[in-house]
């Protein structure tokens, strides 16, 4: 797990995940963390793999796909505090998955967003992140408007 703390009002994290090398019981992708869990990744399940969301520990496979990439979105609005999940195919076109979530502080972490791969079978498989995009648009949280 790979965390950044969020920054500003509004931004968003974006990030693409090689799966091609992802094994049986394997979740890679990205989320967003505070008082809750909140993620979109993909999973592997026997050789195939589906987007996946997961909400403050429940999880939900949504769509299967057969592309070796998939990426993911977070939007983040701290002003009205809702959040929301993206995957994409071809990096263009996001569709949400689950719905908009509010977040709190938890502990003195603050919100978080960030990456993580694990593997709920083995020890086995590879998830390649090519890359990880923060963008935060306006001051930040603590400067005056």
């Amino acid at each position: 797990m790979v965390t950044q703390k969020v920054m500003g009002y509004h931004g968003n994290a974006s990030t693409v995940v090689d799966c091609s090398k992802m094994e049986n019981g394997q979740r890679a992708g990205l989320f967003c963390i505070g008082d809750r869990f909140n993620a979109v990744g993909v999973v592997n399940d026997n050789g195939k793999n589906s987007v996946y969301y997961e909400s403050n520990g429940e999880a939900k496979n949504t769509t299967s796909f057969a592309s070796d990439k998939i990426y993911f979105k977070v939007s983040l609005d701290a002003e009205k505090n809702q959040h929301r999940l993206f995957y994409s195919f071809d990096n263009k076109e996001f569709i949400p998955v689950g719905e908009a979530f509010s977040l709190r502080t938890a502990d003195w972490k603050g919100i978080r967003t960030g990456l993580f791969s694990y593997n709920t079978l083995s020890d086995n498989g590879i998830a390649d992140f090519n890359w990880f995009r923060y963008k935060f648009d306006g001051p930040g949280l603590y400067s005056k408007r």
